[in-house]
């Protein structure tokens, strides 16, 4: 499914980040300061009372600082990450420890994941936005797959509709599934 190869530039000692098509997939500088800032960002209403234990979607890896942090700040909740993308999720693996509370999708996985969980019981849909706004096809694709086309077509953004400023901030869609 991606249109070109992830390529991986380090950045610290025991630091990658990962670029598709010359695009960076998270920050190429500070990839965990931007994982905890988008963490900020999020309404603490979706994590609280009786959604702290609830289950979310998150479209995009990236290098997965933000899964990371998400599993750490949020332990009470499930991640199903979804991606397209292999080499990201083998990344994330070796790089991370893998917490009970995250599990990662790729593009081929869903169809059997999707026959043992029904994507209307996520609390709510978290978009990474570099991901998302410059592999917009893919995701859209994906989302579809996921969540069909009506959901799927509310959570896709129109990359030429951003502020390029923007481009490193992440953005919580927030759509309730019902």
């Amino acid at each position: 499914m991606p249109k070109s190869k992830v390529e991986w530039k380090a950045i610290a000692k025991d630091c990658q980040v990962p670029s598709m098509g010359g695009i960076a997939l998270c920050s190429g500088r500070q990839p965990q300061a931007e994982a905890h800032r988008w963490i900020e960002t999020l309404p603490k209403s979706l994590f609280s009372g009786a959604l702290s234990a609830g289950s979310y979607a998150v479209l995009g890896l990236g290098a997965g600082f933000h899964v990371a942090a998400l599993a750490d700040r949020y332990p009470g909740s499930t991640f199903f990450v979804f991606d397209f993308v292999d080499e990201l999720k083998a990344h994330f693996l070796q790089n991370f420890s893998l917490k009970k509370n995250i599990e990662i999708l790729i593009d081929h996985e869903i169809d059997q994941f999707l026959t043992s969980f029904r994507p209307e019981s996520f609390v709510a849909i978290l978009n990474f936005l570099p991901a998302l706004q410059w592999h917009s096809a893919e995701f859209k694709d994906l989302s579809i797959k996921i969540f069909g086309t009506q959901t799927a077509n509310k959570i896709i953004l129109d990359k030429d509709k951003l502020d390029p400023r923007k481009q490193l901030i992440w953005e919580v869609l927030g759509e309730m599934i019902r």
